[in-house]
């Protein structure tokens, strides 16, 4: 089976997924939240006419693709199955979310076939294996943010719509706690104020104030709460931070409270908050109920503000949205509701886990509860007013999503209900939190490609010369494709459920892309340690300077010089072809990814400046101290810097010290289409012994023709196997037609069923080489199966012609010795 032939060529396969998709990408943004009828044979009519789009498109091009049936019927097959899966939606988005399957399963194959069969040495197999699992990981998250998007605005019918259901008759207890800590007493007596105006007979507000140390902070707040007739406590040196306080809440709280409602300190509720959603406890299985949160006082003309205010919706507009019609929405804390009786038998919040509210909602379900998502905002607080908060808060997130993974991964695998019976998380509640949570890892896979990129610049400038999983064609741009679509999908998304402009859409993408580094940070100690520190966010700004705006962003600016600098160096000395622009361009592209936080840290430097004029400069959002110090870790820093420059140098020793049967297949003797050449320089010994190797592999599967297309017209075999230095009876084959029949009569007397040229020693004298070799065969001759090894016993003689080393004469001595 000659390279990337599974029954069929699956490089064809590839070009085809690529043309599919971007047709079907095409109807998906132009039609996909528009149509609302749905037929499964509209859908497949749909899926073919795309099939055959992409097979005209490729023809058209001159490319692979349209040769063979086979990656068609693949296609239309696996297509029956998923639009049967997918029935909800409607054909623009099950079409569309077909070929994500299939340009993912295509590039996998081809990726893996590189890897595990082009006889690379254990240093670059080790390499070419970790970027295949990265690979493996990148596109199943893909594959999973499609399905999130598409299942939200491609979706015909929602099968749990919730909204709001007043209540005449139901008036449980409700106990609103508000945690705070170092909170700008003016803005909780805002809080306050709002909640005191709640229409609903029968609830409590406590305050828990945490650990705050300035006795001015949370003085006024108690003086307030007795005032309006609320419960206040002070915890001093409490241990569990925001859990914790929580936690004395719950204990707090009066005896006939049969709901929690959590509100963040900042946070202004409506007045109908309770009326309209305490009525879904009725049904005791309702375990939570989940609103959105939302934000105030910014304005749309401000750039980062409106950014960050978009990036904060995409969560509650698509992620809850689709989560809540498997049953899988997770807690978000403020803004919801939560039954007493259920958080107290589970043991309250969990203080181990920073983000307590989403690992309660996990340990909620996985009891056979309901959850509730109502998407209407009844409440809206501040959100982080500068890039430093904004980045301390997504640590905090990232950092509590890998505990919980931690935690919990055991209970969200499919075999799980087999290891706990307890376990009654449904298929649909595992794949939301399963996705959800590795979802966070899409940067920490983004960080690593940065490395793989530039340890790939760095070796190729060094080295000349790349061998980590050579791909060319459809298979290197495919990269191009999946980072297009993924910022395409994420815009078109956010553009309908936001109701954005694209300008602002952009930004919002911005904001999250600056992420990568801190996020890749969180996960990296999520993963190694068990507890973290709790990152506040600020809600208040303090004195600004430039310099700080930079400072919190130093690593981001060191990554992005560092991707600019490989990429000039990579430009300087290489030629440009297209493999190595489409390089130049990673490159581009991973520097793009951490200079985006220098923009949006520009952007926060401005809001802060705008928001600190005199006519607003006495609000509550302007007073109080900066958090000084961004979230970091010295050791861990240091740790992935150390792993990266290991990297670099092992990776330089895999290309040098690589072994000939690696140095061979760099020439790409089988000539396949999925390697590239442009990224690979090598000695013409390698291209001298890449010929024998060819003619070894054609022996080894009877191929006259193969072999006959190696050798020179006038070229010439002297077997000496009759009489030992007497070459009166030697049997010599000369031109290409007794050539032929020589290699027809071996073949008929033997079949290789092992056949390799080992130790090929060669001089090279201009257009002319002579070698020699070992040789190790395994065949069945005579009805026999026979092993052989032969020392030197076949001369060699190659010459250039027209680039290319063609054999020019071959000895064999075959005599016993």
């Amino acid at each position: 089976m000659s390279w990337f032939q599974f029954g069929f060529d699956s490089v064809q396969f590839l070009y085809l997924s690529v043309s599919g998709l971007l047709v079907s990408t095409a109807g998906l943004f132009l039609a996909g939240n528009r149509i609302r009828r749905g037929h499964w044979l509209f859908s497949l009519t749909y899926l073919g006419g795309s099939l055959l789009a992409g097979r005209f498109i490729l023809s058209a091009a001159g490319l692979p693709g349209v040769d063979q049936g086979t990656p068609a019927v693949i296609v239309l097959v696996a297509g029956l199955v998923l639009l049967a899966i997918t029935g909800n939606w409607n054909a623009p988005g099950q079409v569309a979310f077909v070929w994500v399957c299939m340009i993912t399963v295509s590039f996998l194959m081809c990726a893996a076939h590189v890897t595990f069969f082009s006889h690379l040495g254990p240093l670059s197999l080790l390499f070419s294996s970790i970027l295949l699992v990265l690979e493996i990981l990148a596109l199943a998250l893909l594959v999973a943010h499609t399905f999130e998007v598409v299942d939200v605005l491609c979706r015909l019918r929602w099968r749990r719509p919730f909204g709001p259901q007043p209540t005449s008759d139901y008036f449980p207890m409700v106990s609103l706690h508000v945690p705070a800590h170092n909170e700008p007493p003016d803005m909780v007596i805002q809080t306050l104020d709002a909640l005191s105006k709640l229409e609903y007979p029968r609830y409590e507000v406590l305050v828990i104030d945490n650990n705050t140390s300035d006795e001015e902070l949370w003085r006024p707040v108690e003086t307030h709460c007795r005032k309006l007739g609320f419960s206040f406590f002070h915890l001093e040196n409490w241990p569990g931070f925001k859990s914790g306080a929580l936690n004395y809440g719950l204990r707090k709280s009066h005896a006939d409270a049969e709901i929690i409602g959590v509100v963040d300190a900042d946070y202004l509720v409506s007045a109908d908050y309770l009326k309209d959603l305490v009525g879904y406890f009725r049904d005791p299985q309702t375990a939570f109920v989940q609103t959105p949160q939302d934000y105030r006082e910014f304005s749309r003309d401000d750039k980062y503000a409106r950014a960050c205010y978009l990036a904060y919706r995409y969560f509650f507009a698509v992620s809850m949205a689709t989560r809540n019609e498997c049953n899988g929405i997770i807690f978000g804390g403020t803004m919801g509701l939560i039954r007493r009786k259920i958080l107290e038998d589970l043991g309250g919040w969990d203080e181990w886990c920073i983000t307590e509210d989403a690992e309660i909602s996990l340990r909620i379900l996985n009891k056979g509860y309901n959850s509730i998502y109502v998407d209407r905002s009844y409440g809206r607080g501040l959100m982080p007013l500068n890039y430093e908060g904004l980045k301390k808060q997504r640590f905090r997130w990232a950092f509590g999503g890998m505990q919980i993974m931690r935690l919990h991964w055991g209970r969200l695998m499919p075999w799980s209900r087999r290891a706990d019976p307890g376990n009654q998380l449904t298929p649909g509640q595992k794949f939301a939190y399963l996705s959800g949570g590795l979802q966070w890892l899409n940067d920490p896979v983004t960080f690593a490609f940065t490395a793989i990129v530039l340890l790939s610049g760095v070796t190729l400038s060094r080295q000349h010369t790349i061998f980590l999983q050579p791909l060319a064609g459809a298979a290197i741009v495919v990269p191009f494709v999946f980072i297009l679509f993924g910022i395409t999908k994420f815009l078109w998304a956010l553009r309908v459920r936001a109701q954005c402009s694209l300008a602002e859409a952009w930004r919002a993408f911005l904001v999250l892309l600056s992420m990568t580094w801190t996020v890749t940070l969180a996960c990296f100690l999520g993963l190694t340690r068990r507890e973290g520190v709790f990152l506040r966010t600020p809600k208040q700004r303090g004195r600004i300077t430039l310099m700080h705006s930079l400072r919190i962003i130093d690593r981001e600016l060191v990554l992005g010089l560092i991707c600019i600098l490989v990429l000039l160096l990579v430009g300087r000395n290489e030629k440009i072809t297209v493999t190595t622009f489409l390089l130049l361009g990673l490159l581009a592209w991973q520097s793009f990814i951490y200079n985006s936080a220098v923009a949006v840290s520009i952007w926060s430097y401005r809001s802060e400046l705008s928001v600190l004029n005199p006519s607003i400069g006495h609000t509550s959002r302007t007073t109080g101290e900066r958090f000084r110090n961004m979230a970091t870790d010295r050791k861990a820093i240091l740790s992935l810097a150390g792993i990266t420059a290991a990297m670099v140098l092992l990776f330089d020793q895999a290309v040098v010290r690589s072994p000939d049967i690696e140095r061979i297949y760099r020439t790409n003797p089988d000539k396949a289409s999925i390697l590239s050449s442009a990224l690979v320089r090598n000695p013409p010994e390698s291209y001298v012994a890449a010929t024998i190797h060819r003619e070894e592999r054609a022996a080894l599967q009877a191929d006259v023709d193969g072999a006959l297309a190696l050798w020179s017209p006038d070229g010439v075999i002297r077997d000496e196997n009759f009489t030992p230095r007497d070459s009166s009876d030697d049997r010599v084959w000369r031109g290409l037609d007794q050539i032929r029949r020589r290699y027809k009569e071996e073949f008929r007397e033997r079949k290789y069923l092992d056949l390799e040229h080992r130790n090929i020693s060669s001089v090279i004298e201009g257009d002319e080489a002579s070698l020699v070799n070992d040789l190790k065969a395994t065949m069945i001759m005579n009805d026999k199966l026979q092993k052989v090894f032969l020392s030197r016993d076949d001369r060699w003689v190659l010459r250039q012609e027209n680039g290319e080393w063609k054999i020019a004469g071959l000895t064999i001595n075959r005599a016993p010795r």
